[in-house]
């Protein structure tokens, strides 16, 4: 985990408090008013925490400031999901046997590189940490991108229990 400054710690658990109980994220003036400083020095603080990874900011847009990072909880559980989920199943024999660039479409040669995999799972891994972190943050949205996962999947076969586990 990356080491905080007590304001940055601060800041972050202020960010948090917010996404939690309003489902928005702060504006500038409410950083620097929680942190008794200047909306400019809020700002400067927000952007230093962006470049050390500890938030990010969606440039031009206000009420964007999202923590990235102090959730080793949903980081572990993403990445449990994901593993679970996704390997030693279809993908994985699809990544499975002997590389060939030539081998297009054969039986027994992968069909993705390795570094393509590593591609799969980490988008896989950070998309799961997005959704949960979005669960835990702002439970309103996330039911959003649920409703709307709802609709583009009703064609989908209903899951089954798998005696994997």
């Amino acid at each position: 985990m990356k080491r905080t400054t007590p304001r940055q710690a601060k800041a972050l658990r202020f960010i948090r408090d917010c996404l939690r109980l309003h489902d928005l994220p702060p504006s500038m003036e409410e950083v620097a008013r929680h942190l008794g400083i200047s909306p400019p020095a809020a700002y400067d603080l927000i952007v230093r925490m962006e470049r050390a990874g500890l938030v990010h900011k969606t440039p031009g847009k206000p009420r964007s400031v999202v923590p990235t990072m102090g959730y080793p909880d949903l980081e572990r559980e993403a990445k449990a999901i994901v593993l679970l989920a996704f390997r030693n199943g279809p993908i994985e024999d699809v990544h499975a046997g002997r590389p060939c660039p030539n081998c297009s479409g054969q039986k027994g040669y992968s069909h993705i590189t390795d570094d393509e995999m590593k591609r799969i799972m980490k988008a896989a891994v950070d998309r799961v940490f997005t959704l949960l972190a979005l669960k835990s943050e702002q439970p309103d949205r996330y039911e959003g991108f649920l409703t709307f996962a709802t609709l583009q999947t009703k064609e989908w076969d209903s899951p089954q229990r798998t005696s994997d586990f």
